[in-house]
């Protein structure tokens, strides 16, 4: 579990402005899977209006599409009328935006630019407990 807050994330946006806002987050990776549960912890986020609206439930569906520059991406989103609705960097590297895609395809998209060679940090915990040694 991860805290994404102004200690861990720098550039934070909420729909298209500078916002302070924090969120609880966990990982779990399934094959080529991954799963995260998050959990809005303060200020505007599209997180909590995803609860308000819906309850809990699948929010976003993420990729990376690491050959394609990161501006690139942002530029292919706007173009087709999808703003960024939230986005930040975790720890000065790994870049993540979200995009007001919901009416147009029942759900949120995300793209994330995690660059080669990255090291998650230690998480703060890990549920039900750390994976085994090996």
């Amino acid at each position: 579990m991860y805290t994404f807050d102004s200690r861990t994330v720098t550039e934070r946006t909420y729909r298209g402005t500078e916002a302070d806002w924090g969120i609880k987050v966990c990982f779990a990776d399934v094959g080529d899977l991954a799963v995260e549960i998050m959990q809005p912890l303060y200020g505007p986020s599209i997180f909590q209006e995803h609860l308000d609206r819906h309850g809990e439930g699948i929010h976003h569906v993420a990729f990376d599409v690491a050959e394609r520059p990161w501006e690139d991406r942002l530029a292919a989103f706007a173009e087709r009328g999808f703003p960024v609705s939230q986005s930040g960097r975790f720890v000065g590297q790994n870049s993540f935006a979200f995009f007001d895609t919901e009416q147009a395809t029942a759900t949120t998209f995300e793209t994330y630019d995690i660059p080669p060679g990255f090291v998650w940090p230690e998480p703060e915990a890990w549920f039900p407990g750390p994976p085994p040694a090996g």
